[in-house]
């Protein structure tokens, strides 16, 4: 797998054509070693409460797909393993899939307690 920032292409080998996103996991993993999954979701719950329950979110909103999109998120992944694309979806990271998965479901769960 590898990413070519001139003609913002991916190269990789596998049956199915990467997606959209996946210049935004490329730069993750890259950009972090110690990550080892990203689970990337929309939720119209989580987009809803974000604020509210003071969950990072990206300054910009940038069209997905695209290295700007990219940027903004390792931005907000500095200091923070569960961010949002600003009027998008989540990023949720861990060092393993467990882990990134039992963040998204702490944040439906903190979402379903505000809504409450």
């Amino acid at each position: 797998f590898s990413y070519n920032e001139t003609n913002n292409t991916i190269i990789g080998k596998g049956k199915k054509q990467p997606s959209s996103e996946s210049i935004m996991h490329y730069f993750i993993y890259d950009n972090n070693p110690e990550i080892n999954a990203v689970f990337h979701g929309h939720s119209a719950e989580i987009l809803q409460y974000a604020e509210k329950l003071r969950i990072p979110i990206t300054e910009k909103e940038e069209p997905y797909g695209t290295i700007k999109a990219a940027k903004e998120v390792l931005k907000s992944l500095k200091k923070h393993n569960f961010i949002v694309m600003r009027n998008h979806g989540f990023v949720s990271c861990g060092k393993t899939a467990e882990e990134a998965g039992k963040n998204v479901l702490e944040v439906l769960n903190m979402c379903k307690t505000f809504k409450q």
